[in-house]
Formats: structure tokens, C-alpha cells, sequence
């Protein structure tokens, strides 16, 4: 493994373990629309499936990191559109 693969591990995995279910918590307790559980499932699997990618392959983590981030992007918009959605009706 690399150094970029490394780094992406480190924060992949602080992502996935730390941050994001700090955040649901911390909506949750504020009873503030947060992630949808969906969503955090799904950001979730990006964020250790990122993590585990980094550990087996060095290649291609350049195009699945690509990946990765479009589909949390996809996620974003989702979230955006959950956060309209709630604030509309």
C-alpha cells in the first residue's frame, strides 16, 4: 500500500466509524432532520468499502476513489433534497 492509499484508509475509516454516527447521534438528540437511515447505511458501505479498497489494491484506487465520491455525491443531493422536502411540507 501507498502513501495516498494509506491516507485514504485513515480517513475512510474515521468516516465511517466516528464522524458519521457522531452526526446521526447528534441530530437525533437535537431532534433535527439529519441523514436518513437509508443514507447512512449507504454513506456507510462508501466509506468502508473505500477503506478496504485502499487496503487490498494500490492500482486502481485512483478510479474507485472517483466512484466513491460520486456516489456521495449522489448521496448529498439526496440529503439536500430530503432536508427541501421536509422544510416544504
Amino acid at each position: 500500500m501507498n502513501t495516498f492509499g494509506l491516507i485514504t484508509l485513515i480517513s475512510a475509516t474515521t468516516m465511517a466509524l466516528i464522524a458519521l454516527p457522531l452526526q446521526a447521534i447528534k441530530h437525533y438528540r437535537e431532534k433535527k432532520i439529519g441523514l436518513h437511515p437509508s443514507l447512512l447505511i449507504l454513506s456507510w458501505i462508501v466509506y468502508l468499502s473505500r477503506a478496504l479498497f485502499a487496503l487490498t489494491n494500490t492500482d486502481g484506487i485512483i478510479w474507485y476513489i472517483m466512484i466513491s465520491d460520486a456516489i456521495g455525491t449522489i448521496v448529498s443531493s439526496f440529503m439536500l433534497l430530503q432536508i427541501w422536502w421536509y422544510r416544504k411540507g
